[in-house]
Order: C-alpha cells, then sequence, then structure tokens
C-alpha cells in the first residue's frame, strides 16, 4: 500500500558566510490516510525545518541536500516549482505558527480564501464565494459574511488561526500540517482549535502532521509520535507505547518537566539541563550526551535509530518503536518514568 507520505534520509543544510550547516539529519517517517503524527521537542529541534523541507518552503539559503519525500508515491523533491505548486496548497497543505505574520495584511480574509480556491479547483466565482462561506462557518467562525470582509489586523488571534484552517482546507488536501497551531492563545483556544482539527480528520479522513513543544497535546491528541532532538528523531513510537515505555533520556525528561492532574504534592518537576546545541552537525554520538544524566564514554560513538524491547533477552524488539540511544537499546536504563524519578542520579557518569 502507498503511503500518504513517506519521508525518506532527509537531510537539509543551510549556508551563510560561515560556511554550510546541516540542520537535519537522517529524518524517515512515514504517515497514512487518516492518521495523525504528533512531532515534538524543543524549540532548536528541527520540526519546522522538517515542516517546511516537505512543503519546499526553506529560505532561499536552505536546501534539501539529500534524500526523498514520497507524496502519495509522487517524489516531491523531483518536481519544479510549477509543478510543486499544483500540489501544494491543495493536495497537501500548512497551517503556520503565527497567523497574523502568514496572512497578508493587505488583502480580506475572503481574497487570501477565494485565491486558493479559484487557483486550484477553477470554480466559479458565486460557487467559489460560496464554498469559501461554508469553510469559514466549518471552522466555527460565526457571521462568515463580515468574515469574508475583514482584515487579518481586525480579527482576534483565535479568529485567525481559524481563519488559516479554513485557507488549509480550502481544497480538501489529503495532508494538513500543523505547525504549533495554538501558540500564543489561550488555553480555552487552544482546546477549540484541536477539537477542531481533531473533528476535520474525523470528517474528512484527511492525515495531520501536528508539530508542537507541548508533550501534553501529543499525548491527547497524536496516534503516532516522533520526538526531535538537534535535528534527529530520537524516538518513535506509537502515541500509548512512548506513554507508557518511553526509551529515551531525552523523551523521559521531556515528561518529568510536564505537570499531571494526577502529581501528588512530593512530586517536583525536573527542568532539562542545559539548551539545545547550535554546532550538533558536528557530532559524531549522541546530541543529547552532555545534558544527560546516563551519558557514559560509549555515548561519544554513533547512535543509530534501531528498535526498543521493553526487556531486553525476554522479547523481541519492536520495530515500530524506535530509539537513538545504545544504553536504551541494551536495556540499561530504568523502565519506567516513575523509576526514573527515583533512581536517576544528580549527574551523568
Amino acid at each position: 500500500m502507498t503511503r500518504l507520505l513517506d519521508v525518506r534520509g532527509l537531510e537539509t543544510t543551510f549556508s551563510s558566510d560561515f560556511g554550510e550547516k546541516t540542520v537535519l539529519n537522517e529524518v524517515s517517517f512515514q504517515i497514512d490516510k487518516g492518521e495523525i503524527l504528533g512531532i515534538v521537542g524543543e524549540s532548536g529541534s528541527g520540526k519546522s525545518v522538517t515542516a517546511l523541507s516537505i512543503m519546499g518552503l526553506l529560505a532561499a539559503n536552505g536546501r534539501v541536500s539529500r534524500g526523498e519525500v514520497y507524496f502519495k508515491g509522487e517524489n516531491l523533491l523531483a518536481l519544479d516549482e510549477k509543478a510543486l505548486d499544483r500540489v501544494r496548497g491543495h493536495r497537501l497543505t500548512m497551517v503556520f505558527q503565527d497567523a497574523l505574520s502568514s496572512l497578508d495584511p493587505v488583502f480580506t480574509i475572503g481574497n487570501q480564501i477565494l485565491e486558493s480556491i479559484r487557483a486550484h479547483l477553477r470554480l466559479p466565482r458565486q460557487e467559489a464565494r460560496q464554498r469559501a462561506l461554508r469553510l469559514l462557518d466549518q471552522v466555527g467562525l460565526g457571521d462568515p459574511e463580515r468574515i469574508m470582509a475583514a482584515y487579518p489586523h481586525t480579527l482576534s488571534g483565535g479568529m485567525r488561526q481559524r481563519a488559516m484552517i479554513a485557507i488549509a482546507l480550502a481544497c480538501d488536501p489529503d495532508l494538513l500540517i500543523a505547525d504549533e497551531p495554538t501558540t500564543a492563545l489561550d488555553v480555552t483556544i487552544q482546546a477549540q482549535i484541536m477539537a477542531l482539527l481533531g473533528r476535520l480528520r474525523r470528517d474528512t479522513g484527511m492525515g495531520l502532521i501536528l508539530i508542537t513543544h507541548d508533550i501534553g497535546l501529543i499525548a491527547e491528541m497524536a496516534d503516532r509520535v516522533l520526538v526531535m532532538y538537534a535535528g534527529q528523531i530520537v524516538e518513535q513510537s506509537d502515541v500509548f507505547t512512548l506513554f507508557d515505555q518511553p526509551a529515551h533520556p531525552y523523551t523521559r525528561a521531556l515528561m518529568l518537566a510536564v505537570p499531571t492532574l494526577r502529581d501528588s504534592r512530593e512530586r517536583r518537576l525536573r527542568p532539562i539541563a542545559g539548551v539545545v546545541p547550535e554546532n550538533y552537525e558536528s557530532m559524531t554520538g549522541c546530541r543529547f550526551r552532555d545534558r544527560c544524566r546516563y551519558a557514559v564514554a560509549a555515548c561519544a560513538e554513533p547512535q543509530p535509530l534501531v528498535p526498543f524491547a521493553l526487556n531486553v533477552g525476554e522479547r523481541l524488539p519492536d520495530p515500530g518503536h524506535l530509539v537513538r540511544c545504545h544504553r536504551a537499546a541494551a536495556g540499561e536504563l530504568p523502565t519506567t518514568c516513575s523509576v526514573l524519578l527515583e533512581s536517576a542520579p544528580e549527574s551523568a557518569s
């Protein structure tokens, strides 16, 4: 069966006055129709660059230097700009982080929705307008006639984000990439936006890639999860396995930094010491090792992404649960977050 999206060995490089810098390395994953794939990690992990590389929207100094991106069996990286435009904005669309800066300030919301509909669907003007009105109503914007005539700066943050989603859905895409779709929104609007995306996924059968730094949102929405750190995928699993049996120390550290409703009064959140490294492309081993409390000398060696078995020797590795950590793959780490809380040393070995 052909995957909806199949990313193979993606590598992205940016050039500057100081030379070239590889910011994505060995990124591979798949997504099927109707599936929600969550991509989580700190700022600077490569989440947004992954999305922009897939969409062909990198800045002028960025390029995909290696890899393949197959969308419905067609390699997007082999298409010229004109052919890519027939796919992008039609079958493959994206909701960006900041709706205010992504929407054109000199055109009304209606003009921006109609531009996409008429460019890709070739509908008559009146039919296109009726479709735009239905879309605005579908995303929960009351009085769609007024919204059609409004400029982006006259709308609230939540209304702009809904308008962005309406534009992205204008041509019934097969895959929607949502990059931090709830950034800077209050929690009530965040819940409404995510409920909207979940409902649209169920109603239309589209695939959804949800990019966020909020691991709680991933737990609620995603079917499968990629955990990214310093331009690499460090763990990949279905969402239930990831939260029940997190393997990579970075994944566990993310979870230990997040409060939950079931926390006891005694539980103390553990921030992740340090920051994401800047020049990680020159690192040959685990890119998290300088921040990892379990790092040993062998962590300076290359770390492939390999299947993970919770109990090494007692069961076969799970081909759907991959981890980029030799200590985790060898069964040398505590097996649950609760154990990690009780037994993790305060400094690396």
